[in-house]
């Protein structure tokens, strides 16, 4: 117990303080304020955290194996589409294939990575989904645009996808851009 008027440690048992001599049966009678120096430091609450925390990120080498089946798997897709660059006039090749091939690309991951499955064939098989960054579904129209946010990843010499070894959260360009992450399901 402490001295209401020093603030000296004494027993319960005393009536007067030792140091000042100040009685100790009014301080039963009133609460005692701490001071300064004995009230213990409250800890500074946590900032919110999302789950984003508790989220296993898809590596590099994980997604380039995604990558490469799902490669495989558009190339057996358009393989019509290449018998028509036979057939067209050079010219005219280039003109139509491209497009469509682009068309093709953005619905394929469109559509998968937006569907309940949150992934294509190729994430599937090997079990990682496209979420948003509170890692919710994700709506056809983000994974469109992270679709066609590859090409800027391509353009600048796929460095864009060589960021998704180097970040926090194993994010390419395009997830960033998109605001996607690409997560172990």
């Amino acid at each position: 117990m402490k001295c209401p008027h020093c603030g000296a440690n004494v027993s319960e048992s005393d009536t007067f303080c030792y140091q000042c001599g100040g009685s100790l049966e009014q301080a039963e009678a009133t609460a005692v304020k701490p001071t300064v120096s004995e009230v213990k430091a409250i800890p500074a609450p946590r900032p919110f955290r999302s789950g984003v925390d508790t989220f296993r990120f898809a590596g590099f080498w994980k997604r380039f194996a995604a990558w490469l089946l799902d490669f495989i798997i558009l190339t057996v897709i358009t393989i019509p589409l290449s018998l028509i660059v036979f057939i067209v006039p050079p010219y005219l090749s280039t003109f139509i294939s491209w497009p469509i091939s682009l068309l093709i690309g953005v619905l394929y991951y469109g559509l998968q990575e937006s569907s309940v499955h949150q992934a294509t064939l190729g994430k599937r098989a090997l079990g990682i989904i496209v979420t948003n960054l509170e890692g919710s579904r994700i709506s056809f129209g983000r994974a469109a645009g992270r679709e066609l946010a590859k090409i800027l990843s391509a353009l600048i010499l796929f460095i864009g996808f060589l960021m998704i070894g180097f970040t926090e959260k194993k994010q390419g360009l395009h997830d960033m851009i998109a605001g996607c992450l690409v997560i172990d399901r």
